[in-house]
């Protein structure tokens, strides 16, 4: 079943570049092990510093001992020539950079540089005999994949590398984490020790420690794009080779970073059960399986020393899914995670999948389960999963039926979702196809050349009567990298003799397509979104003719007017002690709009000049504090229009921040300004919750304490109107 949703229709793009390279240089290819679909998108490391009570004692190197607390640092990053060798020198790890790679700079989104490392899809032949200069063939501006890695200092970290290892997942959470086997102290881990699958996109990870000159305790995030797509069979392919040949170094140079210890006894993964958040709590466990006796461990939080239970584990550990199937609190598992993580409905025939393990709390122990016996037991676990299976995709159909869809539109998109499935009439065609259509067709070739050779490039093909000619035609959705999410929508008209021609290109942002057929014509559906709050705001209907673009109409979710379009309700947090606040909150949600900008409170002064527009009392603690409040406008695909604020004392900064972090989870703090009232100054924020919903919460900050005393939400209703797309 095909649905319309843009990540089912994800291409990898290191696929294309390998098949194209066979195509342009005449090499067998070896083909990846592609056990899952993934976001080609990169991954940013999720490593935050938390706020945690410092435990006495230490760990290696002087690293106080503790919660392992992470801060993501600028290191120094250059290129240098070591013994005939091209090196890279990342801080305190040095590693030797293999013929027919580059090295670049790259800033994270959270502003730290990086090193990226990159195989230049190149072969290596050695050094002439003639010259002794090294040579390189067969290369070509397209690369396989890069290694990206990311310093971090260490602040803090646990004594017991167990509890490094449940604390490296809350801060990797993606990370299916292995290592070397057994709890051991961690002031004896030295190179890599941890190790990582990712389990979102397909990549390894690498968990470098080190230590700098003075003594500070440094961690190196490696991530490594797919090694299995080569163009040659070069002596270095991936970081993981280049830990076997001793061609990194930890520790200023004095250590060579192995993938495991001299007296090696196994590795085993690590799964943290029952996390809260993200973190670990007292009713969170361990388990350990043991790569080399298939056994299983299970240790409590609050002691890696001695397991609960110890039994045999029959599964691969790299493909458990985690879930409280039996609805008694404690989380269970999977043993055959990849189909439930997949975009294909569950097949309910295949029991043998739904194979798994139950916690058992009495006992300490997980009770292995068969599929068959699962699914009979848990019949309602099973069907809430079916329909969130059901819930891909999303489409409109054309104007004979816009008022009946614009219903579904606002209420119930599950069924219409199903309804729009039987109606797609496009087909994605496999790479073979398209390469051999571009032997003969130069434009093909051009933006198959162009995907491949774009980093981040990728192409979605589909075959489709796109035109409504009875003759079928190849429509290409090409995405050449940025944060913008720029797309290129390419028609390729068929004729009646078989072959293509390029007739019309159109260019916007990606947003989920597919082709619907309604009373014998195909039609192009796309879900609409609000780019500054990245929520879906419509369903266009577009079309071709004689293979031209001919526009169409955008079924666009909008508020509706009057003063009995708004649900206006207000919450005084203590008994009513605020009431007098009420009124003029429900005034301003009764006019606000979506995007408007709220002016200055009453208690603040607004300032022309000077490096801070504004100044108040805002902790009421007698003192004018001076501050900045603007919007951050988003301008790529991955973020949305915020609240920005600065204040000369970072101390405020930080209290704000948090505040509304912690209090308003989900939603987006948009406007804020403070009023002078009868019980001090008390600071509003605005918050857009959704397409045009939003709320407004009134804090009393007193000194370094701040608590919420009003909130007044604004719920506005909706309809669907119609809009000409030319």
């Amino acid at each position: 079943m095909k649905i319309l949703k843009w990540g089912a229709r994800q291409i990898n793009k290191m696929s294309i570049a390998a098949i194209i390279s066979s195509m342009l240089l005449g090499c067998t290819m070896q083909e990846p092990e592609d056990l899952e679909q993934y976001e080609n998108k990169e991954q940013e490391p999720a490593g935050v510093q938390n706020e945690v009570e410092v435990e006495t004692g230490s760990t290696a190197y002087g690293v106080p001992a503790g919660s392992l607390m992470l801060t993501p640092i600028d290191l120094d990053i250059n290129e240098q020539e070591w013994e005939n060798n091209r090196v890279v020198v990342i801080g305190s790890m040095m590693l030797i950079l293999p013929a027919g790679w580059e090295m670049e700079q790259r800033v994270s989104k959270e502003g730290v540089t990086q090193c990226v490392i990159m195989d230049m899809h190149t072969k290596y032949e050695g050094k002439s005999s003639s010259t002794s200069e090294e040579q390189i063939k067969g290369h070509s501006s397209m690369y396989e994949h890069e290694i990206l890695i990311t310093s971090y200092e260490i602040k803090q970290m646990p004594e017991l590398t167990l509890q490094l290892a449940v604390q490296l997942k809350e801060h990797f959470p993606d990370s299916v984490l292995y290592g070397v086997k057994g709890s051991e102290k961690t002031s004896d881990i030295k190179g890599c020790w941890f190790y990582g699958e990712n389990s979102r996109i397909r990549q390894r990870e690498y968990f470098l420690f080190s230590e700098n000159e003075a003594g500070s305790k440094e961690l190196f995030y490696v991530q490594e794009g797919d090694s299995t797509v080569t163009a040659y069979d070069n002596d270095v392919e991936s970081f993981w080779k280049m830990l076997d040949e001793e061609m990194v170094w930890t520790d200023n140079e004095t250590y060579i970073a192995e993938r495991y210890k001299n007296n090696f006894t196994g590795m085993e993964y690590y799964f943290p059960f029952n996390m809260d958040d993200g973190k670990a709590s007292s009713h969170s466990l361990l388990m350990t399986v043991q790569s080399d006796s298939n056994e299983m461990s299970v240790y409590r939080i609050d002691d890696y020393e001695n397991p609960v239970s110890v039994q045999e584990a029959a599964f691969y550990p790299n493909q458990l899914k985690r879930a409280d199937i039996n609805g008694d609190g404690y989380e269970d598992f999977l043993c055959c995670g990849w189909f439930f993580d997949s975009n294909e409905p569950l097949d309910f025939e295949q029991t043998e999948r739904f194979e798994g393990y139950l916690w058992d709390e009495e006992s300490g122990a997980f009770v292995y389960v068969p599929g068959e016996q699962m699914l009979q037991q848990y019949p309602s676990f099973w069907e809430t999963w079916r329909q969130e299976e059901a819930r891909k995709g999303g489409s409109l159909i054309p104007k004979e039926l816009t008022d009946y869809i614009s219903g579904y539109l606002l209420e119930d998109k599950d069924q219409l979702k199903e309804a729009m499935l039987a109606l797609v009439e496009d087909r994605e065609m496999n790479m073979e196809e398209i390469v051999e259509l571009a032997d003969d067709n130069i434009d093909i070739k051009n933006d198959v050349l162009e995907i491949a050779t774009t980093y981040q490039g990728d192409g979605i093909w589909l075959e489709a009567d796109v035109d409504n000619d009875g003759i079928k035609d190849i429509f290409l959705c090409k995405y050449l990298g940025g944060s913008l999410g720029a797309v290129y929508y390419s028609l390729y008209a068929g004729k009646e003799d078989g072959s293509y021609e390029l007739t019309d290109c159109q260019s916007e942002l990606k947003e989920e397509f597919a082709f619907i057929n309604w009373q014998g014509k195909n039609y192009l559906v796309k879900t609409t979104w609000d780019f500054t709050k990245k929520e879906v705001d419509g369903i266009s209907l577009e079309c071709y003719e004689k293979g031209k673009y001919q526009g169409g109409v955008w079924l666009a979710i909008t508020t509706k007017e009057g003063a009995n379009a708004r649900d206006i309700r207000t919450v005084c947090e203590d008994e009513g002690q605020y009431e007098s606040l009420k009124n003029t909150l429900e005034e301003l949600a009764a006019r606000y709009q979506g995007g408007d900008k709220v002016p200055c409170g009453s208690a603040e002064e607004e300032k022309a000049d000077g490096d801070y527009t504004r100044s108040c009392d805002i902790d009421n603690d007698g003192e004018v504090e001076e501050y900045n409040v603007s919007l951050w406008q988003t301008t790529n695909y991955y973020t949305v229009d915020h609240l920005s604020f600065s204040a000369k004392e970072e101390d405020l900064t930080q209290q704000i921040y948090d505040m509304t972090g912690s209090d308003e989870n989900g939603v987006i703090p948009f406007c804020l300004w403070v009023d002078k009232t009868e019980y001090g100054n008390i600071t509003y924020i605005l918050y857009e919750d959704g397409l045009y919903d939003f709320h407004i919460c009134g804090y009393f900050i007193s000194g370094k304490e701040s608590r919420k005393v009003i909130r007044t939400d604004c719920h506005l209703e909706t309809e669907v109107i119609l809009r000409e797309i030319t």
